[in-house]
């Protein structure tokens, strides 16, 4: 009997000390596997060693670091794994105006992933490529949300300055950072030659002050580009950053001034008009193609006007017959002519051509015009920068 309690107890301990092993073994793994972060100083650590697998164990104040110092650069860039865990960063700071790939990372590279983490209320005040998480990106973020205030120069976002080609993959993220710069600003990001899912930007984008800009007076000044061959495609993508100083405050009416133009009422973009106050209206095919009424030509995007600099994109798909506007980077609702007409951003429009196999304007041999139409009507008022003109459709990604 007394073996038997013997060998009885020798097992419990065994049981015991073998479930204790265990415990033991797995924190082992997972510390040869993970570092465990705790505290800021940890987190600073990251720098020393751009390769590893990282877990926040607690929230992190980086408010003793009065001017951060992103970990990674666009050279030697953050190539391991960042688990945020559910935890939030707070007190970052970072001043430097002369300075490139600009954040919390500098640069995050490709097979690199940080996922499920907060950064709150961040204070960036950079130059070029900056972002609150990162500058730049060619790895994966998931599941990551960043807020405070951020300004830069160019390619400034506010969860990445830029997101690259290929490899760089930004899902189910967002961003309510205010962000500010002068060229290349948006919202989740500066640019965007990556992937972008599930995530969005619910943040203002305050006035960019361009450096290179024309000054329109809304009486006589333009500019009239001659016509060359390439300008007579069959899709296309008109860009332009504006920032309107309209004439006429009157509620109840209109106040049409030419972005841009190529021809009359094809090639257009303008304000107001049939779109209403604050409106844009987009004509991207001549009227004498449009099988159907004649105002199913004008697309309409009601109320997007903003204060300050706004971003416009304009599409035309000759191949799928799609019209899209884009608003500071965000697919707009278009509306044909008047409501209740509407037809959702990005779906196919009622416009159908008389010959569907002739380019609408192969024979368009105007010269580009911007500040007012060619005809010399409905002259601009305001400021335009960076105009661009692509013989391609651009994605919303792109844009």
């Amino acid at each position: 009997m007394l073996q038997k309690k013997v060998i009885t107890r020798i097992l419990a301990i065994f049981v015991i000390f073998s479930i204790m092993w265990s415990i033991g073994k797995t924190e082992k793994v997972y510390a040869e596997d993970w570092v465990a972060v705790t505290n800021a100083t940890g987190f600073d650590a990251i720098r020393y060693d751009l390769t590893l697998n990282y877990r926040l164990m607690a929230d992190i104040d980086l408010s003793d670091y009065p001017n951060w110092v992103p970990i990674g650069t666009e050279s030697t860039p953050f190539i391991g794994v960042l688990d945020g865990n559910g935890k939030v960063i707070t007190g970052l700071k970072l001043t430097n105006t002369t300075g490139s790939v600009q954040g919390l990372f500098g640069a995050i590279g490709s097979g690199a992933t940080v996922s499920d983490l907060t950064v709150s209320n961040a204070a960036i005040t950079a130059g070029d490529i900056v972002g609150v998480l990162a500058g730049q990106n060619s790895g994966d973020i998931i599941r990551c949300n960043v807020s405070g205030n951020i300004a830069g120069e160019s390619y400034v976002g506010g969860l990445v300055g830029k997101n690259l080609v290929s490899t760089g993959n930004i899902s189910r993220s967002y961003s309510t950072a205010t962000v500010s710069g002068k060229g290349y600003v948006g919202g989740l990001a500066g640019s965007n030659a990556g992937s972008i899912s599930e995530s969005y930007a619910a943040s203002p984008i305050l006035a960019s002050v361009f450096s290179n800009y024309v000054q329109f007076d809304g009486e006589d000044d333009y500019i009239s580009i001659p016509n060359k061959l390439a300008y007579q495609t069959d899709s296309f993508t008109l860009e332009a950053w504006v920032q309107w100083d309209p004439a006429n405050i009157d509620e109840d009416s209109s106040d049409v001034q030419f972005i841009i133009g190529k021809g009359v009422e094809q090639f257009e973009i303008h304000t107001e008009g049939g779109s209403g106050k604050n409106g844009i209206r987009f004509i991207p095919l001549p009227r004498t193609s449009i099988v159907s009424e004649t105002e199913e030509a004008y697309h309409d995007v009601l109320n997007v006007i903003q204060p300050g600099w706004f971003h416009v994109a304009s599409s035309w798909d000759f191949n799928t017959k799609t019209v899209r506007v884009y608003v500071n980077g965000v697919a707009q609702e278009i509306y044909h002519f008047q409501p209740p007409s509407q037809v959702n951003a990005g779906t196919e429009p009622s416009v159908a051509l008389k010959d569907p196999n002739t380019n609408p304007f192969a024979s368009n041999t105007a010269d580009l015009f911007i500040g007012r139409r060619s005809d010399m009507s409905f002259p601009f008022k305001g400021k335009i920068a960076d105009v661009r003109f692509w013989n391609i459709v651009r994605t919303g990604g792109q844009i």
